[in-house]
């Protein structure tokens, strides 16, 4: 395992008062994933990744822009994980400041988010993909956007993979169900059982 030095570690308070691309690195509890997107650089003409997301510690809350292969090591982090994150520059864009990652940013999980069993009601679909799906789903009256793995999702509903995967969900809306989740992500899902009568 390779062993990066890490720059020094701040608050986001004290960030807030630090110049533009000084090295940081930083920790808290993530408070919101955006999907992974693809934008076109000026500079470059080309496509890149990118994914963003939110952190909070106990003084503020800052956005996190992951470059490139960066993405790929939000895989597995939920909503409400608490994570360190190293190597980040700090970024200024009309006065508003966010991170960026470098070819040095690493992500390590401090603390999974608690697994909590709860009644969802699935209100609609943002992205039905052959490997997870982003879903609108209502818990407690509010409506949040969690991802579920395509397969998991199909077998608690009774639909094929296959075909009109989105059709097929769509036409099955809304559903309400007992769901475990953690953080933004829903792990088990299955039909809630209507009461019997006597």
């Amino acid at each position: 395992m390779l062993i990066y030095s890490q720059s020094p570690l701040y608050s986001i308070e004290k960030i807030q008062s630090l110049d533009e691309k000084t090295s940081v690195s930083i920790e808290g509890t993530v408070a919101e994933i955006k999907p992974e997107e693809e934008v076109k650089l000026k500079r470059k003409r080309t496509k890149e990744k990118l994914q963003k997301f939110q952190l909070r510690d106990e003084t503020r809350s800052i956005w996190i822009t992951l470059w490139r292969k960066d993405t790929e090591q939000l895989r597995g982090t939920s909503v409400g994980d608490f994570v360190r994150v190293i190597n980040l520059k700090t970024n200024w864009y009309h006065k508003t400041l966010s991170l960026n990652s470098t070819d040095y940013t690493r992500i390590y999980k401090v603390q999974s988010a608690a697994v909590q069993n709860v009644t969802v009601k699935i209100e609609g679909v943002i992205k039905a993909g052959g490997m997870e799906s982003e879903l609108e789903v209502e818990i407690n009256h509010q409506l949040n956007t969690f991802i579920m793995s395509s397969r998991l999702l199909a077998d608690a509903l009774g639909i094929k993979l296959q075909g009109d995967f989105e059709d097929k969900l769509l036409e099955m809306l809304p559903f309400t169900g007992k769901a475990e989740i953690q953080g933004n992500r829903i792990l088990k899902l299955q039909k809630k059982s209507k009461p019997m009568r006597i």
